[in-house]
């Protein structure tokens, strides 16, 4: 294939890979600062059509790839796949650091957690730097709650509540780092009018994460608030 012909064909299939879009005789002249015109760019797009590379979508004026001209992209870009090995492995290194970090932070929090649950007989929840979800233990905490074991219906709501939104629902309240106690009917979510909740904010990894115990109205409030402190600032000297 003469040589520019064969830029041609390789800028056409970057720019597709970039945008899943047709593309035109001008906008490669002016992206890829052809020094040649629009119009000798399109009679080039002509002539990679007719030899089976490219394709004219019938709603567009642009081209498109074809499986030949994908097959000949790839056969002719390993300057590329060199040019590109260091920056990989530079983003590839400081992903998996950030994965690592993460994981480190998500685990400590984790722990925590568990932690937490033998020291009060409620749910323990935590969000986690790595995902947009709450994390919760102490169920069986819960149920063996005579206001819980009576009263499934209300267990199966709290539960479907922490399972579902409950992550959403905590970006919404007014929460900081001193711990914040909402009791019966001030809970804003219906399910949990019946509860107790007690919840504070940490940072982790330079992130806002969130920290809390539920259970019922009939609970050991200064204890588990204690105990939350104790436990944020745990995790705060671990970031």
């Amino acid at each position: 294939m003469k040589p520019r012909r064969s830029t041609i064909l390789q800028a056409i299939v970057k720019s597709f890979i970039s945008t899943a879009s047709p593309v035109g005789s001008k906008f490669l002249q002016e992206t890829f600062e052809f020094s040649c015109s629009p119009a000798t760019i399109r009679s080039e797009m002509g002539n990679l059509e007719q030899e089976g590379y490219l394709d004219s979508p019938h709603t567009s004026a642009g081209r498109i790839p074809t499986e030949r001209g994908f097959r000949y992209f790839v056969a002719h870009c390993y300057e590329d796949v060199e040019k590109m090995r260091p920056v990989v492995q530079r983003e590839f290194i400081d992903e998996f650091q950030k994965y690592i970090n993460e994981k480190k932070a998500d685990e400590t929090v984790y722990d925590a957690v568990s932690v937490l649950t033998r020291m009060t007989p409620n749910v323990v929840f935590a969000t986690v730097p790595s995902a947009e979800r709450t994390f919760f233990l102490g169920l069986s905490n819960v149920l063996r709650q005579p206001e819980f074991s009576g009263n499934p219906d209300v267990a199966s709501g709290v539960f479907q509540i922490l399972e579902n939104n409950f992550h959403s629902v905590l970006h919404t309240l007014d929460i900081s780092d001193e711990a914040k106690i909402f009791i019966g009917s001030e809970n804003i979510i219906p399910e949990i009018k019946s509860c107790s909740l007690i919840v504070s904010s940490f940072t982790i990894k330079k992130k806002k994460e969130y920290i809390g115990i539920l259970g019922p109205m009939r609970t050991d409030y200064a204890k588990n608030i204690a105990a939350i402190d104790a436990v944020k600032d745990f995790l705060e000297t671990q970031s």
